[in-house]
């Protein structure tokens, strides 16, 4: 069961700073990653988190990012940062 990010609580506590488009050298520098198809954002440090449309998956028991439908490329990344 994914663990579901508050998007609302996320987006009032926090500042959010990009970080990247994609990977930096094949390594997700960040906390989110935001889903460019349902604009959710997927918090990379759960141990498992999934966007709404199920396009971004997490698993960090597997070490592992899993973008099902879009380019990784295409995948904006954020730090969040409290305010």
């Amino acid at each position: 069961m994914p663990q579901i990010t508050d998007q609302a609580i996320l987006l009032r506590d926090y500042d959010l700073e990009f970080v990247s488009k994609g990977p930096l050298d094949g390594i997700w520098c960040c906390q989110y990653l935001k889903c460019p198809k349902c604009l959710y954002y997927v918090l990379k440090g759960a141990k498992y988190d999934e966007c709404s449309c199920g396009n971004i998956s997490i698993d960090s028991d597997m070490l592992r990012v899993t973008v099902s439908e879009i380019l990784e490329s295409k995948i904006a990344t954020y730090d969040a940062i409290k305010k």
